[in-house]
C-alpha cells in the first residue's frame, strides 16, 4: 500500500526482499482503504 506519490523503487525493493509474497486485489489503482475493504470481505466470506 502506497499513497498517491506511489513507493519509491529503493522501498519496493526492500519490501519485496522482506515479504513472502504480494498479493493484488485489482488491475486497477485502488485507495488503501478500499484494498483493505476488499480484504476485509473477502476473509469474511472465507469465515477467517
Amino acid at each position: 500500500l502506497g499513497d498517491h506519490l506511489g513507493i519509491r523503487r529503493e522501498e519496493e525493493d526492500t519490501i519485496i526482499e522482506f515479504s513472502s509474497g504480494i498479493l493484488s486485489v485489482s488491475r486497477l489503482s485502488l485507495m488503501a482503504e478500499q484494498c483493505i475493504a476488499i480484504v476485509n470481505y473477502e476473509l469474511d466470506r472465507a469465515n477467517l
